[in-house]
């Protein structure tokens, strides 16, 4: 924590930016990692840099305690144009780390402000944790992930600070605005007030009726996953992922780990909807908004998400199931789906091996083969292709009425369970609760 000294009732920082975070680069040497990348932006974004890298080294070095982020802010709005100009996969590397480097500036400034500040201005911390998260969502790794470890920093401290202020206003008696404390420090999911044996950890009692289920398998040996599913069937995989400390997790849990941090979350009942859009946000306003209470209308979503690349911490809570290294390139993808009961996957296929973990709440799930392609109609467009028109639980059978002859399988997939999906299988996927799943893509 950064270092607090009481004087007078009230808390002062005598922190400087190098004791908060000492591996923050210190000269403009530590910084430039490939110089010779910057000639793909041109002279103008080169200088634009070169001047945001000074402003920021002039205040890192405590020379001018009031420099502030003009030209990182001009650097992430060029930036922010050259993503907007094309499709995403073909903007250039070298703009989306610039964009890191921006961020990194930006909230160096704004952590600058936090600390030197004669109260404490949360809101200058909150700002310095956004720059981070916004260079992490958007950018390229720069510094050996020193953004990852700064948002870490950043939200640590926030975090405590609330605590900190919830202990006060308890001892005074005054009303707590609001919750932010969850359980002992060392145990952030730890279930303290006996509400949290919470909807998500209940199986539902409305489940769907399974006509055709999916096979089960009790934690089977990689040789016979390798010959009888790897490629060829779908199949439900049990007791394979008992040892992850993430089948603890809970929401007031991750709103403790990761409440302060920003991520984007879709709007809309689903993908193909007309009206579907996403939205940055908190975490914790996530949870708040769109898990604990969801509006009507428009559900919320955080879903395919590469949260772990962003908060390695929690990490830690999980591991790729063994079959995965089975695949002929030992790389793994690994997303995140959170959010409330009813969010839906249109029924799609993708190219890859999939094992879908479920970590806590029930999904309902179909699975075709990819030889019923024909009776699912898929869209006919190149961005949809892979997604079928029909609605597989409520289908419209005189505009689609193949799809009542499609062969398929169905389970309700439940916490610590895996579902192996081979590439080009048909899948289908609502919340029966507050759910939240780890996909592994591999190939």
């Amino acid at each position: 924590m950064t270092t607090l000294r009481k004087r007078s009732g009230k808390v002062e920082m005598y922190s400087s930016l190098l004791e908060f975070a000492p591996d923050l680069p210190s000269s403009a040497i530590s910084v430039f990692e490939d110089p010779d990348e910057l000639t793909m932006v041109g002279d103008s974004v080169q200088k634009m840099f070169i001047q945001a890298t000074y402003q920021y080294i002039s205040l890192v070095m405590g020379e001018d305690a009031h420099q502030d982020e003009v030209m990182a802010r001009a650097l992430s709005d060029r930036c922010w144009e050259e993503f907007n100009t094309s499709y995403w996969a073909w903007v250039p590397d070298v703009w989306r780390k610039l964009y890191s480097y921006a961020a990194l500036y930006c909230s160096a400034a704004h952590l600058n402000q936090y600390l030197k500040s004669h109260q404490i201005d949360v809101q200058a911390l909150r700002d310095a944790l956004l720059c981070c998260d916004m260079g992490l969502i958007m950018g390229k790794p720069v510094l050996d992930g020193l953004l990852t470890r700064l948002a870490t920093r950043c939200h640590e401290t926030l975090t405590h600070h609330y605590e900190d202020t919830e202990r006060e206003e308890q001892h005074r008696g005054d009303p707590v605005q609001g919750s932010h404390v969850v359980g002992p420090a060392n145990d952030p999911f730890h279930i303290s007030d006996g509400t949290l044996g919470e909807a998500h950890l209940r199986t539902p009692s409305d489940a769907p009726p399974i006509t055709t289920p999916l096979a089960r398998l009790r934690c089977p040996s990689l040789e016979t996953f390798s010959r009888e599913m790897l490629g060829r069937r779908a199949a439900v995989l049990t007791e394979c992922v008992g040892h992850w400390r993430a089948l603890r997790w809970t929401l007031a849990g991750l709103e403790r780990i990761a409440g302060h941090r920003t991520v984007p979350v879709e709007l809309g009942a689903r993908y193909t909807d007309a009206g579907w859009s996403q939205r940055l946000m908190t975490l914790g306003q996530f949870v708040a908004e769109h898990v604990r209470r969801p509006a009507a209308g428009r559900p919320g979503y955080l879903a395919q998400y590469e949260l772990f690349d962003q908060i390695p911490e929690l990490a830690a809570d999980i591991a790729a199931p063994e079959y995965c290294w089975l695949g002929e390139r030992q790389s793994v993808h690994t997303n995140v789906w959170l959010g409330p009961a009813g969010t839906v996957s249109p029924l799609h296929h993708d190219p890859k091996h999939n094992c879908l973990v479920q970590v806590f709440g029930c999904k309902y799930v179909q699975v075709f083969a990819p030889e019923e392609a024909a009776r699912l109609y898929p869209h006919e467009g190149a961005l949809l292709h892979n997604t079928s028109r029909v609605d597989a639980e409520r289908p419209d059978l005189v505009r689609f009425p193949l799809f009542a002859e499609a062969r398929g399988w169905q389970t309700v997939l439940g916490p610590g369970e895996v579902l192996y999906m081979p590439p080009g299988w048909w899948h289908y996927v609502r919340s029966l609760s507050v759910s939240c799943s780890v996909s592994f893509w591999f190939e």
